[in-house]
């Protein structure tokens, strides 16, 4: 985390314009890579703890069919592999 720690405490924007905190935790391993990642608190049990941990908003922008749901914002409606392909046009 030697590169990111100027970072915390400090906001990202995400593709959907929602502001993302930086923070620090333990659950990461500082010898891998970076030392950073991305939380998503409502996709995956160890981000779900992390998020819990730091009072990070959970947000599910998915229904239980792998669509996108109305909190994806202009993705709604949309499947998720579509989604990811589009984002990767961005």
């Amino acid at each position: 985390m030697n590169g990111t720690r100027g970072w915390l405490g400090k906001s990202a924007v995400a593709v959907d314009e929602r502001e993302i905190l930086i923070i620090a935790d333990a659950m990461v391993d500082r010898e891998f890579g970076t030392g950073a990642v991305k939380i998503t608190p409502a996709h995956d049990p160890n981000d779900f703890e992390v998020g819990r941990r730091h009072k990070l908003a959970e947000i599910d922008v998915m229904t239980d069919d792998g669509k996108m749901n109305a909190a994806a914002g202009a993705y709604a409606g949309m499947d998720r592999f579509e989604r990811g392909k589009r984002l990767l046009r961005i």
